[in-house]
């Protein structure tokens, strides 16, 4: 069967951390010390963190300002970085993305995709944060491409942060380690599956569990990585 994999957020996190967050702050493996294997339950490679905590991340995402400063895909940027931008105070306040905080904002996502002629589909987790299936049988990838990323824009800030607080409470940055800590948690991989076996694993696509079947997968999703059949 052809399985169709990649990095999520990517564009996302390009839009809303480009000025520094990601660089610094990535859950990308990329930044991680990838001869380090690390098992489930270990110390994230150098004990770095994407931030000190949920709160730190969402105001470090205020600092910023707003992702649009002038506008957003087909208008409205305005009062889309104002909503984004309340419920970033609130996460701040709280110290954590309220649920009807993160519906809303999946519902202006939605919207906007829906809007621009590309309905998305999902799937929610067991943990509450939705799972972006793959678009298909897409005859203009580069309106795809301009909507993702316009729709994204003042969405995908709350979207990324609700994610890491259901998935990565500890904010690890080595995105292997929050795939192993919770494959191991749900007890799809023994504690002596490390993030080196994983990057290879991921690497030649052979996993030692059904990475389609909606548990896995969703560990997969959480911790930054997107693998679907072809098909799904």
């Amino acid at each position: 069967m052809m399985r169709s994999k990649r990095r999520i957020g990517t564009v996302a996190a390009a839009v809303v951390f480009a000025a520094g967050i990601a660089g610094s702050a990535s859950i990308a493996f990329a930044n991680a010390d990838a001869g380090t294997p690390l098992k489930a339950g270990a110390t994230s490679v150098e004990s770095n963190a994407i931030a000190g905590s949920i709160a730190d991340l969402a105001q470090m995402t205020l600092d910023r300002g707003p992702a649009s400063q002038a506008r957003s895909y087909q208008g409205g940027a305005e009062g889309a970085a104002m909503l984004e931008q309340a419920a970033l105070e609130r996460t701040v306040e709280s110290g954590e993305v309220s649920d009807p905080d993160y519906e809303a904002n999946h519902l202006r996502y939605v919207e906007c995709m829906t809007n621009a002629g590309f309905a998305p589909d999902f799937r929610k987790s067991a943990s509450g944060f939705y799972v972006q299936l793959p678009f298909r049988n897409v005859a203009d990838t580069e309106a795809l491409d301009a909507a993702l990323a316009g729709c994204s824009t003042n969405t995908a800030a709350i979207d990324m942060i609700y994610r890491l607080q259901e998935s990565n409470p500890k904010l690890i940055k080595d995105s292997r380690q929050v795939a192993v800590e919770c494959l191991f948690e749900a007890g799809y991989v023994s504690d002596s599956y490390t993030t080196k076996d994983f990057e290879k694993d991921w690497g030649a696509d052979n996993f030692p569990f059904d990475a389609t079947l909606a548990g896995p997968n969703d560990c997969l999703w959480g911790a930054g990585y997107g693998y679907f059949a072809e098909g799904e």
